[in-house]
């Protein structure tokens, strides 16, 4: 059984005219969208404790306040000198949004590349020259006529610098923990974004890395202090909420599509994932819209 995409967060979701009655800056072309030290709690659309596959690539600068998401399954907080860069269907849920959030977002067109998701934690100086190259690539995109090869040079060097950055950053995690503990746990949570509406047995994705079911669960313990199912739950609950957004499939619908029993089952899973049921969950999100 297939489902339409859930919450696709794209351009087409974006009311430009509430920026003009802000007065928020932003400048829309083919190769990207980018809105000035905009005020996040203003905006009607990414709302708190709903998911959304983002469409297209997204840069943001966190300029004041902070937040707490989950980006792929995976747990952040963000604060004033955080850069967060966005691939194409990452799977986000913000937690927490302080009121006072101010941000510098870029949305990318398909020539600039973006093929992980990158959270940084920069330093002032750091964050410095993130600003830099977008407040340049802010005028140069208001030059005329405009001038595309030199704005996709621009924008392809903030990323290759995000990129470059999180490079660093890896390497210098895996000094402190051992590189085959950091690859096995990556390669387990990529194997449970995959499989979790499917398999949720320790002994499947320790058979898939090769690996004991003790080994797996220490690991994962000991990279995440989490364990192989709160990880399997977690994912199940992420893919749960995104089709009881849709609103168009029945209880027993999704509780077959993620392979539990009944309906109830189902409900029974969320309501101790979540604390409350999937009626609950789809009413709390109909109310927000």
């Amino acid at each position: 059984m297939t489902t339409k995409p859930v919450h696709p967060l794209s351009l087409t979701d974006v009311d430009f005219q509430e920026f003009v009655n802000q007065s928020v800056q932003f400048f829309t072309h083919d190769d990207f969208v980018m809105i000035m030290n905009v005020r996040f709690y203003r905006q009607p659309f990414l709302k708190p404790n709903e998911v959304y596959r983002i469409t297209e690539s997204r840069l943001i600068l966190l300029l004041e306040g902070h937040a707490q998401a989950s980006i792929n399954l995976q747990d952040y907080a963000v604060s004033q000198g955080s850069i967060v860069l966005l691939a194409p269907d990452a799977i986000v849920e913000l937690k927490e949004v302080s009121n006072d959030v101010r941000v510098i977002a870029m949305v990318l067109g398909e020539e600039v590349k973006v093929k992980q998701d990158v959270i940084l934690h920069n330093s002032p100086t750091e964050f410095e020259h993130f600003l830099r190259l977008s407040y340049l690539v802010w005028d140069m995109a208001h030059c005329q006529p405009y001038r595309h090869e030199t704005v996709y040079h621009l924008l392809h060097a903030i990323v290759a610098n995000a990129l470059q950055l999180d490079k660093q950053q890896k390497q210098s995690e895996a000094q402190s923990q051992p590189a085959r503990l950091q690859a096995l746990f990556q390669e387990f949570r990529r194997l449970v974004a995959q499989h979790a509406t499917q398999h949720r047995t320790i002994n499947f994705y320790a058979q898939a890395l090769h690996i004991t079911p003790h080994y797996l669960s220490a690991i994962i313990k000991k990279a995440s202090n989490q364990s192989v199912m709160q990880w399997v739950h977690r994912a199940l609950v992420q893919e749960a909420k995104l089709l009881l957004q849709a609103n168009e499939l029945m209880l027993f619908e999704i509780a077959d599509q993620l392979n539990f029993p009944s309906a109830s089952a189902f409900t029974k899973f969320f309501k101790r994932e979540t604390g409350i049921t999937p009626t609950q969950y789809q009413e709390q999100t109909t109310k927000g819209r």
